[in-house]
């Protein structure tokens, strides 16, 4: 036989010897499956059966009296302890103490399927679980045991404090039959402000009555939307008619929730004007003798002249400044308090029309508006007009360093138009007198706090009489 012969056959044989290769390596692939099947108790620990018959060792876990990390994959024998770090995933076992005795209401048995096979131990801050029926766990036992270890870590397991938990809250349910026995029916701020016009308003209502509604009435209109509400119930017209009472106190307050009302809140300014408040609050406010009645009704101007034009141009019509000025006639002290309400007032009302033009911004429409609102105000001239130059002053010699400062603040602003105040020495002299007061009170109250406060209306009076010097 020739050489080349032989080499064919040589790799002829090896071709077939590769084939019956795989072949026998496929077909024993699909033999050598293991299954685990659970043993009995009395099976030595640690041995598997297959499929063929053969059996085979697989790695368990020895326990020792110390805690020891259970491997991957480890069999681990019935009646261990077993604890689980959540944060790391590490198992641990050791064997249970010969003395040991899990308490019976720490032991929670879960339902009958492959959860009933775990027992879960706790021992002060220790807990665990153990196999109830076999020697070892299972891997896919073990995994299930972990998740339900981890599910139950919030459990309440101590019986006593569930007890006590259940008697310190009531269930949802028991809360409702509560809330049924009581008929508990809350009321919206409308119902509420509708049931109070209507015990203002009851025919027969005692005067303490009406006070009563009026006050709490008082108490919601604050809020932007229920003063709306109030005009839309028709309770704001009340409260205007409400102003001519022939009682004073109800009047007064009347006066003090239409001024509550009227605060920062145009839709409610609005209404108020076109429904005569206005009219009706100067007349309070030049014939009432009841000095709180004034005080309310000076509250209620205020509301609703400031950031309103169009009521700031009713106000003149109506002759409100001329009913400013008749509050300087008197020497009645009590009407001081007024007096300044309505400087304050006034220049508050200068210093806001002077703003609106300070900031211009064409391309804002509603801002150009305003201005023209603002521009038919003329209340500088018609104050010019009424002597308020010489009205301002007088206040200065109030002894009160809150009024000192609410005039010299209106005096600064009126330096250029007032041109009076560097002609009248009564006024330069009362500034003198009044500067060296307050020298007097920074030196002798140079540690004081408030010192500064005096300082501050120090620099006020120097600033007004540099201006007065020619």
């Amino acid at each position: 036989m020739s050489m080349k012969t032989k080499l064919k056959m040589f790799h002829v044989v090896t071709f077939l010897l590769f084939l019956i290769s795989c072949y026998w390596s496929v077909l024993g692939k699909d033999s050598t499956d293991v299954i685990l099947v659970e043993s009995s108790p009395d099976e030595e620990d640690g041995t598997i059966t297959t499929e063929d018959g053969e059996e085979q060792i697989v790695d368990v876990f020895e326990p020792t009296k110390e805690w020891k990390v259970i491997k991957p994959g480890q069999a681990v024998p019935r009646g261990l302890h077993i604890r689980i770090d959540l944060s790391t995933g590490l198992k641990e076992a050791k064997l249970m103490d010969e003395n040991e005795e899990l308490e019976e209401e720490n032991v929670d048995e879960k339902n009958e399927d492959s959860e009933s096979t775990m027992r879960y131990w706790k021992d002060g801050t220790k807990e665990g679980i153990r196999h109830s029926k076999q020697k070892y766990f299972t891997h896919d036992e073990l995994k299930n045991a972990m998740k339900l270890f981890k599910a139950n870590q919030d459990d309440v397991k101590d019986k006593e404090a569930a007890k006590k938990i259940r008697e310190k809250y009531r269930s949802i349910e028991e809360i409702k039959e509560d809330f049924e026995a009581m008929e508990l029916d809350l009321e919206t701020d409308v119902e509420v402000m509708t049931k109070l016009i209507g015990r203002y308003n009851r025919s027969g209502a005692t005067v303490e009555e009406k006070i009563a509604a009026l006050q709490d009435l008082e108490y919601y209109v604050h809020q932007i939307d229920n003063a709306k509400d109030l005009a839309t119930i028709g309770g704001l017209q009340l409260i205007i008619a409400g102003l001519n009472d022939s009682d004073d106190a109800i009047r007064q307050e009347c006066a003090f929730v239409l001024g509550s009302a009227v605060q920062s809140n145009p839709h409610v300014q609005v209404q108020a004007v076109d429904s005569g408040a206005l009219q009706l609050l100067l007349q309070v406010l030049s014939t009432s003798q009841s000095v709180p009645l004034r005080k309310k009704a000076m509250y209620a101007i205020s509301g609703l002249l400031r950031m309103f034009p169009y009521a700031q141009m009713k106000f003149l019509e109506l002759g409100g400044l001329s009913t400013f000025s008749s509050l300087f006639k008197g020497v009645d002290p009590s009407v001081v308090t007024l007096k300044v309400k309505a400087v304050t007032l006034l220049h508050d009302l200068l210093v806001e029309k002077q703003d609106v033009f300070q900031y211009d911004d064409e391309g804002d429409s509603v801002h150009q508006l305003r201005k023209e609102q603002y521009k038919r105000v003329d209340l500088l001239p018609k104050m010019l007009e009424q002597n308020w130059c010489q009205l301002i002053p007088s206040l200065l010699e109030v002894p009160d360093s809150d009024v000192q400062e609410k005039v010299l603040q209106a005096m600064e602003f009126l330096m250029d138009p007032c041109h009076h105040f560097s002609q009248d020495t009564e006024v330069v002299q009362i500034l003198l007198k009044l500067k060296r007061s307050l020298q007097s009170q920074m030196e002798s109250q140079a540690s004081d706090p408030d010192g500064s406060y005096v300082y501050d209306l120090t620099v006020l009076v120097d600033n007004i009489m540099n201006h007065l010097s020619p």
